[in-house]
């Protein structure tokens, strides 16, 4: 039985491969990319650009090859590979952008597949989602076998050191490069790759995710019960926290049809009037941000997605009509496609009128060095109960180290250390570092611990903070 099945998957590996020939000769692309990775690196650079934009490029194709009977689109399917050979000469360093691009290729996808009513729309994402996973899966999987092989064989017959460290860009290759795209066409041309009318998919809608969406809308209404009373503005954080709030809240939404018996029918009728409120807190959070720090980047993507998401919550006010999702989608990829790629009008050149226009305010001029030291005002540190000074710690160029005796307590590259700190801040790393900013960037929050920092130097770069050094003084647990 077990080997009628290893047949039956691998000739649908084969037919996959036929059907798509396009996508498998980009699959190819990436992998033989991959394992050359370090070759590439010194020769072409610029080849990398294929592996970035790799993704985008082949849901882009398989688009295309899904749109059946137009010539046009058989056409735009087979020339689709020359579009790899043609990022090779983009030249762009807005990381969010390329992150949104995903993004938009994706709804792009959905808007296309997904047909004109919410049960089909939400059915279609369903099966995409789940090729997907199953893909990334099964793509792990063969990474951590072919690291396993390689690692054991390395140890058994003392290989070499260049083996050592030149056998994981084939494991990466091979797992992420060539099977997980092979896997997902497999998959995607399955009828079915999740089971959403069966029972696992109705526990997990039912005891888990529902629940779990019910407690995250009560800690949220608590949380604007208190700044009403306290009157002060919603966390630097707030935003994105209700962004994936009302985001988690529609998707739920849609997939209540498709349950054997829906524990949360009411909670979910009224999605629009709970999301509402929490898009009010948004709102007001991000607009105070954007009048005492400007427009960045992150906060012109910021107010594109709140835009969309109100947009969602008003459109299910209109029961009677259908087809709120693939509306959604299709506003989100107007207005993030101008913001993104408009010329004259694209976040990077936004960001830049901006902060130069915050420039000619009378202020003084942003320091290149920067100390960030303790303030005189309160540290809330109510959930950690023990305290103990850090004795051993290293500070290297791209990283800090914790130690208590042998034992590593924290770890981080520092860059992404201090992104985590202006975040917690409700700084974007072009803003302003003020005096009252300075005690929360010094404290450090982990999950079960922080630390506390004596002091902290900073270089700007290129219109951007970095951390030159670091004095971790405390630690505290809870």
């Amino acid at each position: 039985m077990r080997k009628v099945r290893i047949l039956r998957f691998w000739k649908e590996v084969q037919l996959s491969v036929a059907e798509n020939p396009v996508e498998v000769l980009m699959a190819l692309v990436f992998f033989l990319l991959g394992i050359a990775s370090e070759w590439v690196a010194k020769a072409h650079e610029e080849l990398f650009n294929i592996l970035r934009y790799g993704p985008i490029l082949f849901l882009l194709a398989r688009l295309f090859h899904r749109q059946d009977g137009r010539k046009i689109f058989k056409l735009l399917y087979y020339a689709s590979p020359l579009l790899l050979a043609g990022v090779c000469f983009l030249h762009d360093e807005c990381l969010e952008r390329d992150l949104v691009s995903l993004l938009l290729i994706q709804l792009l996808y959905f808007h296309a597949t997904g047909g004109k009513y919410n049960s089909t729309f939400i059915q279609s994402a369903l099966h995409y989602v789940g090729a997907l996973l199953l893909g990334l899966v099964l793509g792990t999987t063969v990474f951590v076998a072919l690291m396993l092989i390689f690692s054991s064989a390395i140890y058994i017959f003392e290989l070499s050191g260049y083996a050592y460290t030149h056998y994981l860009p084939w494991a990466i290759a091979t797992g992420f490069g060539l099977a997980l795209p092979l896997f997902f066409l497999v998959f995607d041309r399955q009828p079915r790759t999740l089971d959403i009318e069966g029972r696992p998919f109705h526990f997990l809608l039912n005891y888990i995710l529902s629940p779990a969406l019910v407690a995250y809308a009560i800690i949220l209404y608590i949380y604007m019960v208190k700044i009403l009373v306290t009157f002060t503005l919603p966390k630097g954080g707030v935003a994105a926290m209700v962004m994936v709030f009302v985001a988690c809240l529609f998707v739920l939404k849609g997939c209540q049809p498709f349950l054997l018996r829906s524990y949360f029918e009411k909670f979910y009728r009224y999605a629009s009037w709970i999301a509402l409120p929490a898009l009010l807190l948004a709102w007001i959070g991000t607009v105070y941000r954007i009048q005492e720090y400007g427009w960045t980047v992150a906060r012109i993507y910021l107010v594109a997605s709140l835009l969309t998401l109100s947009l969602l919550a008003l459109l299910f006010f209109w029961r009677h009509r259908d087809g709120q999702y693939r509306h959604t989608a299709l506003f989100a990829l107007i207005v993030f496609s101008a913001v993104s790629y408009v010329p004259g009008f694209n976040v990077t050149q936004l960001e830049a009128w901006s902060q130069s226009a915050r420039g000619d305010e009378p202020k003084k001029p942003e320091p290149e060095y920067l100390s960030v030291h303790p303030t005189t005002d309160a540290i809330p540190l109510g959930p950690y109960q023990q305290m103990t000074v850090i004795e051993k710690f290293e500070v290297a160029a791209d990283s800090l180290r914790i130690y208590r005796g042998d034992s590593l307590l924290y770890a981080a590259r520092l860059n992404e250390l201090l992104a985590g700190q202006l975040r917690a801040a409700g700084l974007a790393p072009t803003d302003s570092i003020r005096e009252a900013d300075h005690n929360r960037l010094l404290l450090i929050e982990t999950d079960s611990a922080a630390i506390w920092l004596e002091y902290l130097n900073l270089k700007r770069i290129g219109g951007r903070y970095a951390i030159t050094y670091a004095l971790p003084k405390l630690y505290f647990e809870r």
